[in-house]
Formats: C-alpha cells, sequence, structure tokens
C-alpha cells in the first residue's frame, strides 16, 4: 500500500458506514428538496463542466489544425506556471480528500493531519525538480515511463508503466467511492448516475482534447475546491459554536502509534505515490520553461497543503466538538460541522443550500 497508492484514498474506497445488527439504513420517504436540488445542480454543473473543455478543445484544434501526438500527449512547452500550479493542485485533490482526511485526523490527531498535509504538498516540490534534471539530460521522452525506457530498457518501462496504471487506477476508484459515499450517505440517495456521469464525461473530453484540455479543466476545478473550502471557513465561523471539552493527547497526537508513525509513513507513501503517477509527470513536461515549472511547484506545493490540512481540521473540530462517535459514518465527519455545532453525533444529511452547494463543487473537485 505504502508503494502503489495513498491509504487513505483506499478508506474512500468502502462505505464505512457502520449500522447495528438487525437495523436498516434509514431511507428518505418523501421527495426532499435539498436532494433533488442536489442532484439536479450537480448534473447541470457537470454537463456545464463538460461543455467547457469540449468547446475549448473545439477552438483550439481550429487554431491550431497541425496538433501532432506530442502536443496531444504532452502539450509540451505551452503552460505558465499560473496553469500549471493550478494543474498541480487540481490534480492531487479531489472528492476523496473530502472525506478522507477528515477521517484520518480523527485517530491520528494534529500530529498525524499535520504530516497528511505536508506530505500531500512536498512530493509535487520532489517531482517538479527530479523532472527539470530530466528535461536537461532527456528532452525527448514525454513520460516517466518513457524515461526508464529509455534510460534502464523495456523491462523496467513495461514494469514502470504497470505500476502507475495500477496507482492511478486506485487513485480513480478512490475518487469514484468517495463520491458515490458523499451521494449515498449525505444526500441519502442512489449514487450510480452521477458515478458514471462523471466517468463518461471526463474520458469523454480527455480523449477528444488530450493533456492541454485536462489542464485548462483543473482551473476549473481548482476554483471549485477552493470555493468549496472558503464556503465552509466562512459558513463554519458565523454557525460553528460548540461546547469543547479538554484537548486530549488522542485529539493531539493521535490514537496509539497513529500520530507518530505519520512522521515516517505519510511521507513515504505519498512520495511513492506522486513518483508513480503520470499526472503529477505530465506538468513537467508541460511547463512552458524551468521557471514556469518551479513557480507553479511551490504554489502547488503551498494550496496543497493549506487545503488539505483545512479539510481535515473540519473533522478533527468535529471530533473536538463531541459530533463524531462509534456511530458516525468516517466519510462524513467533516460534514459534521455544517450542524453548527449541535445535533449530536448521528452522521449528517444534506438540509441546507450550503449543503447542497458543498456537494456540486465536491462532485467537480
Amino acid at each position: 500500500v505504502i508503494i502503489f497508492s495513498n491509504p487513505l484514498q483506499l478508506r474512500g474506497c468502502a462505505f464505512l458506514h457502520r449500522l447495528e445488527p438487525g437495523k436498516k439504513k434509514k431511507k428518505r420517504m418523501a421527495v426532499d428538496p435539498y436532494v433533488v436540488s442536489s442532484y439536479v445542480f450537480t448534473i447541470v454543473a457537470l454537463l456545464l463542466f463538460a461543455g467547457y473543455s469540449v468547446t475549448y478543445t473545439y477552438r483550439r484544434l481550429r487554431a491550431k489544425k497541425d496538433l501532432s501526438l506530442a502536443d496531444f500527449v504532452a502539450a509540451r512547452g505551452t503552460m505558465s506556471a499560473g496553469r500549471i500550479g493550478l494543474s498541480y493542485f487540481a490534480s492531487a485533490v479531489g472528492a476523496w480528500a473530502v472525506t478522507s482526511t477528515a477521517a484520518f485526523a480523527a485517530i491520528g490527531g494534529l500530529l498525524g493531519l499535520s504530516m497528511y498535509a505536508l506530505a500531500t504538498g512536498a512530493p509535487v516540490l520532489v517531482v517538479a525538480w527530479l523532472g527539470h534534471w530530466l528535461q536537461k539530460r532527456y528532452p525527448e521522452v514525454l513520460s516517466f515511463s518513457d524515461f526508464a525506457g529509455l534510460r534502464f530498457g523495456r523491462l523496467a518501462q513495461y514494469f514502470t508503466c504497470a505500476v502507475a496504471v495500477l496507482n492511478m487506477s486506485v487513485q480513480v476508484i478512490a475518487e469514484f467511492t468517495s463520491m458515490g459515499s458523499l451521494f449515498s450517505s449525505f444526500v441519502g440517495t442512489e449514487p450510480y448516475t452521477v458515478i458514471a456521469l462523471v466517468a463518461a464525461l471526463t474520458m469523454g473530453y480527455t480523449a477528444y482534447g488530450g493533456l492541454e484540455v485536462s489542464i485548462a479543466a483543473d482551473r476549473l476545478q481548482a476554483v471549485a475546491s477552493l470555493g468549496l473550502v472558503m464556503l465552509l471557513l466562512v459558513y463554519c465561523g458565523v454557525t460553528f459554536r460548540p461546547t469543547l471539552g479538554p484537548l486530549t493527547p488522542a485529539l493531539a497526537v493521535g490514537s496509539g502509534i497513529t500520530g507518530y508513525s505519520s512522521i515516517l509513513t505519510m511521507p513515504a507513501c505519498m512520495i511513492t505515490y506522486t513518483i508513480y503517477s503520470e499526472a503529477m509527470w505530465s506538468r513537467v513536461w508541460a511547463s512552458a520553461d524551468p521557471t514556469a515549472l518551479r513557480r507553479g511547484a511551490v504554489f502547488g506545493f503551498v494550496s496543497l497543503t493549506v487545503v488539505i490540512f483545512l479539510l481535515g481540521f473540519g473533522g478533527w473540530l468535529a471530533c473536538w466538538a463531541g459530533l463524531v462517535d462509534d456511530t458516525t459514518n468516517p466519510n462524513l465527519y467533516l460534514f459534521q460541522i455544517l450542524k453548527g455545532g449541535g445535533g449530536g453525533p448521528a452522521s449528517a444529511q444534506v438540509d441546507s443550500w450550503v449543503g447542497v452547494t458543498v456537494v456540486v463543487l465536491a462532485a467537480i473537485m
């Protein structure tokens, strides 16, 4: 797990809602306007998002009719520092960050959460530094597996490619299952329509436009991620008024050795996960020059570290406020703070327009 993927993303691969024996999960019987709004607005937002991506690609193809394979795969030397930074950020943050970071903060404490945030952002700097060296030594390569083949032979290339595919497959599965858990548990309805729509639209516009349209779409995804964090900050700053208990050692450094072990395990798993992610390496080839790559990587590091910490901190606050216990769905720890500090540890459900907005933004992420 340390080699192939982020273990906290794997938490998103399971619907972790715990039910007592003999009890059935409650279903909403009447038509709930917030449930309907969550579904309708999410689908509309996803279609608009895909429409923007397709339109962007169509206009680019009209302007540049002689699009080469290298341009399609790597968009070599075309992206500014701002676009690279936003793309690094959006590529690393998704719906999994809304569920997994808060769940880890509950068991890793502030120490574990801090290491999680730093370990998510720091590998971007590692890839940028290594990528700059690779570009100078091997200017003809277009991917990390391409470099492995050129430097170490076909067997190394096949192995690197296989590990990268497995790694990115786990990431995609974690993303879809986290989104599914969000709709099944927080919205309270079936998740498969939204999952299928996200999968089909993403594959469609990426196959049509290549890496450049993916980076263009990353800008909108980055805005959605930052908008979600700002919304939660403002809403909780106004409404979150809990009665806080004492700050226990478990809240500070985690339960057992979880917090202390994260000092080693988090950097180890996140660096190896990032090294074997072609999504991160592709930004190296796409950067306009070394300065754009460095500045974009610094922006990605700072934004990733801050956003991951804040998303996890929301779940940590919910634990401190007594809004989480063994019956609470771990995927919804962050959403417990939308209850304003009251309501007990029962799992939150969408019951306001703020909740609907959070669901839509999380789906776009």
